[in-house]
This record gives C-alpha cells, structure tokens and sequence, in this order.
C-alpha cells in the first residue's frame, strides 16, 4: 500500500511556517533576517520555498522566532488558531 505525497513539500512547510510565526510575531523579513544574522533575501528565498534550508538555518529561524525548531515543521496555523 503506497502512501499519498504530501500536498506541501518540506521547503513549502517551512516557508509557509517562517511567514506565518514571523508576521504574527509582527517581524519584517528585514526584523528576522538581522534576528537570524542572515541577509533579508535569503529570508524571502526561504519564505518562497526557494531553497532548502539547513539544519542549523532552521534552529536560527526558530531562535529568532522564539520557537523550538520542530515548530517550523509543523502546521504553525492550527498551533496559532488561525484560519486556512
């Protein structure tokens, strides 16, 4: 029995999550790139799912964001309580 792909992919997941935690944190991508000590076009990039993104860029995300990086890879509208 296959499974079905999912309907996002990981570097979807992550970008959707960066963007969501980081608006309602009410962060520019500018605010989170200095946060992170990344360029805020790698943010954009990322927020885009324009490139995958390491480990260790996943837990300055999540560091920035004051989250625990596993947050990023989670549905961050349910844990929100935002709607879809």
């Amino acid at each position: 029995m296959k499974k079905s792909p999912p309907s996002a992919s990981l570097s979807e997941l992550v970008g959707h999550n960066v963007r969501v935690f980081r608006a309602s944190a009410k962060l520019s991508q500018e605010d989170l790139a200095e946060l992170c000590g990344m360029k805020r076009t790698y943010v954009g990039a990322i927020e885009r799912a324009e490139v995958d993104v390491r480990l260790t860029t996943l837990g300055k995300l999540a560091e920035g964001l004051k989250l625990e990086p596993y947050e990023l890879l989670t549905d961050a509208r349910s844990r929100l309580h935002l709607k879809r």
